[in-house]
């Protein structure tokens, strides 16, 4: 697993993205830290992340339940900050796969300036295909997408030059609990 941890810590620094290995305890401190006092918003994270989230000294928009309101995005536009779970990561990469039955992760995961991405150690896998096969084995339901990050938003588009924002977050940070 040491490996697997030290694979994607590279990849995805790499890649502009931020790694953080941490216990569980250390969670609250890390998104202040990361997030300051920004509102934030959230989707697809466990009950146990979810409640220690609702602790933070921020607004938070708990997307999950506010999906069916009305005018959501203009409630959310200025959000800075947002925080999802993971599906799976490939270590090769610095991948991060989210599946999104509802398109709230995808809200969470790109409409903000910051993203912040949570995961169990447990959800690392060697290569990009074992971890969307680790996927595919466990989706329950009708996915309405699945997404793979690689960092922060960037474009090779403008005289062939890395540009970083192009759209989407201009911060990748995954969290990684032990």
């Amino acid at each position: 697993m040491k490996d697997l941890l030290e694979e994607f810590k590279n990849s995805l620094e790499e890649n502009g993205g931020s790694f953080h290995l941490i216990e569980r305890e250390k969670l609250i401190e890390l998104i202040m830290d990361i997030a300051g006092k920004n509102d934030i918003m959230y989707s697809g994270l466990d009950e146990s992340i979810e409640n220690e989230i609702k602790k933070l000294n921020s607004k938070l928009y708990p997307l999950d339940i506010m999906s069916n309101e009305k005018n959501l995005k203009e409630k959310i536009r200025d959000v800075r900050v947002g925080i999802t779970g993971t599906d799976a990561l490939a270590a090769e990469s610095g991948s991060i796969v989210l599946v999104d039955f509802n398109l709230m992760k995808s809200f969470a995961a790109f409409l903000p300036e910051i993203h912040i991405a949570i995961a169990d150690e447990k959800k690392i896998f060697p290569t990009l295909l074992d971890a969307i096969d680790h996927v595919m084995k466990n989706i329950k339901g009708n996915a309405s997408a699945i997404q793979i990050i690689q960092g922060p938003s960037k474009t090779g588009d403008i005289e062939k030059k890395i540009v970083r924002p192009s759209h989407g977050p201009k911060e990748l940070h995954v969290i990684i609990l032990r």
